[in-house]
């Protein structure tokens, strides 16, 4: 069922429809939080190659620490009102550009 990233379709609504089932079946009766992280991150990073960093970061307190995340190194912890992300105005706990969004933050 996986895709090699060079398989996979050039529209992109094709390929996120086939990136959503894929994450979908690796996380099928998984309950574990930090592997499916883990799972989608490595999913993600494998098959779309103009991303150079896919990951999570999660929230402790005030601060958002590096959870699991495939690409370049990455900070280990972000004071909430610092970082590129909050100094671009998002709300506390939303990890946005290059990363998978987080709706609902999960706190530590």
């Amino acid at each position: 069922m996986f895709q090699s990233p060079a398989t996979l379709p050039q529209e992109p609504s094709t390929r996120y429809t086939l990136l959503r089932a894929q994450l979908t079946a690796l996380m099928e009766g998984v309950t574990a939080p930090l592997s499916n992280m883990a799972n989608m991150a490595a999913l993600l990073y494998q098959s779309l190659p103009e991303l150079n960093w896919a990951g999570f970061y999660l929230c402790k307190g005030e601060t958002l620490l590096l959870g699991p995340f495939q690409g370049k190194p990455a900070c280990v912890a972000i004071p909430f009102g610092k970082g590129v992300w909050h100094s671009r105005g998002l709300p506390a706990g939303t990890v946005g550009t290059g990363c998978a969004c987080l709706s609902r933050p999960y706190r530590l």
